[in-house]
């Protein structure tokens, strides 16, 4: 039967998507330096893109996007690096590639 979980429960129904969506949040503003105005057009146009896990399925697609572009795994680059700035525009034109199995 169903358990029931209470509020404070840290597993409770709601709490992982919350959470996912402002660590993906997060992850696309301090990685990718995503604006706060384009995150919130990929929420309006893409919304499903912020119940993935930027763990398990962001970050190895956006580390396949590097490698795809010749910049091995240099994932970190900085921000404002132009290797960041081609990934982060392939991300923003086209975040479908997000939910990619890779």
């Amino acid at each position: 039967g169903y358990a029931g979980r209470g509020v404070k429960d840290t597993n409770a129904v709601g709490d992982d998507e919350t959470n996912n969506i402002a660590a993906l949040e997060d992850y696309l503003k301090q990685e990718l330096n995503i604006s706060p105005p384009a995150i919130a057009k990929l929420k309006k146009n893409h919304p499903t893109l912020f119940q993935l896990s930027p763990n398990d399925k962001v970050k190895p697609v956006v580390k396949y996007l590097y490698s795809l572009l010749g910049y091995g795994d240099t994932m970190m680059a900085a921000p404002q690096s132009k290797k960041t700035k081609k990934v982060t525009k392939i991300v923003t034109n086209h975040p479908m590639l997000l939910q990619l199995d890779v």
